[in-house]
């Protein structure tokens, strides 16, 4: 199963020796299932108009995450370079076939390009930008569930300084505003205020994504 796996992510990186051409770029430094962590985000793939765009994510140093991947033109031997390389034997590294057959990198210059290379990097673009809101929810943060209760306390934030006596309750769930001043938690959370509630109070709201 790993075998055929790699045949076919193989056979994905060669049809490029075909399709495009110019200056090699580096390989990233991770490639799903074959070297380097990739980040838990499935890689992807996006059939357009001009060929097939695969996108997997790295991790990066500062916890963030870096877009990677290739496109096939649809203009040129794609069928035919991923049937002769599913049929072969692979001894060669994965960088090895990547600094062998993936001639370019997809930037906004490339895409401005009047060439098939540049229209397939233009709707590469385009298909990252349309999909990345849907493959990647903005976080959105809510008030923390509190045990088996159905509200937390509120308590007034004034100049920074949060008070001690309860303002109001916060219904758990609730959406918190965190474009109002806030106050620092534990655990990664934060103190904002919540949508609906008073001005000025805050209670501990958690991350999460859009529902």
């Amino acid at each position: 199963m790993l075998k055929d796996t790699l045949k076919i992510w193989l056979a994905m990186l060669a049809v490029l020796a075909i399709v495009s051409a110019g200056r090699a770029y580096a390989a990233p430094s991770c490639i799903p299932g074959f070297k380097g962590p990739t980040t838990e985000h499935p890689a992807r793939f996006v059939s357009g108009t001009n060929g097939l765009h695969v996108f997997w994510w790295c991790p990066a140093a500062n916890g963030t995450r870096t877009e990677n991947g290739f496109s096939c033109g649809k203009y040129g031997g794609c069928a035919r370079a991923a049937a002769r390389l599913l049929e072969s034997d692979f001894n060669a590294s994965t960088d090895a076939l990547w600094d062998a057959n993936v001639r370019w990198a997809c930037t906004p210059a490339k895409a401005l390009e009047n060439s098939d290379d540049g229209r397939l990097c233009e709707e590469r673009l385009a298909v990252l930008a349309a999909n990345t809101p849907v493959w990647f929810p903005a976080p959105v943060w809510r008030v923390k569930v509190s045990g088996t209760a159905t509200t937390r306390p509120g308590y007034a934030l004034t100049n920074g300084v949060l008070g001690t006596r309860e303002a109001a309750r916060a219904p758990v769930g609730a959406v918190c505003d965190l474009t109002k001043p806030t106050a620092p938690a534990t655990l990664g959370d934060v103190r904002a205020q919540w949508q609906g509630g008073p001005a000025g109070v805050v209670t501990i709201c958690s991350k999460g994504v859009a529902q």
